[in-house]
């Protein structure tokens, strides 16, 4: 796990999503089984490209219906710069067979995110949450600690040490940092670089319109 959160450090840097966008995580998919399982086709005429340009593309009227689709070592990733629609009823279809995580930049404040898997949702809330679940650490509220987690070397008063291993601090260190490689690691994605979450995608879809209901 230490490997593993060394790896997605130097792949993705300081890349956090901007407010309003929402980013799925989707196991053992490719951009061509995403589309298939939503319906989505793709989009014609102008597309969004990368971030860059996501504020002032020329169809804002339909943006709900937009998402961008990139496939990584482990899956794929999706992107909604505007917003998830229904995301409920996507990750429905998405995580059959598999487990995706939703992740979405609240405007108001904060990460939400939800873990699914084939089609129920296991955890809601921060991605701390999915922590317990991805990495086996005990939940106890005593691991929990404000102070264990804020003294460098892990240490009680009383000179224990009550974080779980020394290779999940470093993941713990490292994701908690960081809720993009968190989500990663947690259904096992394994980007190369930013540009799942940057653009341009692979591809850009349209959702049809009962999956925006």
């Amino acid at each position: 796990m230490a490997a593993e959160s060394v790896l997605l450090g130097k792949a993705l840097g300081e890349y956090f999503p901007h407010d309003g966008m929402a980013i799925s995580f989707v196991a053992a998919l490719d951009d061509a089984e995403v589309a298939r399982r939503l319906e989505a086709l793709p989009l014609t005429g102008p597309v969004p490209g990368d971030q860059e340009s996501w504020d002032y593309w020329e169809n804002p009227e339909d943006s709900e219906a937009i998402i961008g689709v990139t496939a990584v070592e482990g899956g794929s990733v999706i992107i909604h710069p505007w917003s998830f629609g229904n995301s409920s009823s996507l990750h429905e279809l998405l995580s059959q067979g598999t487990v995706s995580y939703q992740l979405f930049a609240n405007p108001k404040g904060s990460l939400h995110g939800q873990l699914v898997k084939d089609g129920e949702q296991v955890s809601y809330g921060p991605p701390p949450d999915l922590f317990e679940i991805t990495c086996g650490i005990d939940e106890d509220e005593d691991d929990w600690d404000d102070e264990d987690w804020d003294d460098e070397d892990g240490d009680d008063e009383d000179g224990t040490n009550t974080r779980v291993s020394s290779s999940d601090d470093i993941l713990a260190s490292y994701l908690f940092d960081s809720p993009i490689g968190y989500c990663c690691a947690a259904v096992g994605l394994r980007p190369a670089d930013t540009r799942a979450f940057t653009g341009p995608p692979d591809v850009w879809l349209r959702l049809p319109p009962h999956l925006l209901a």
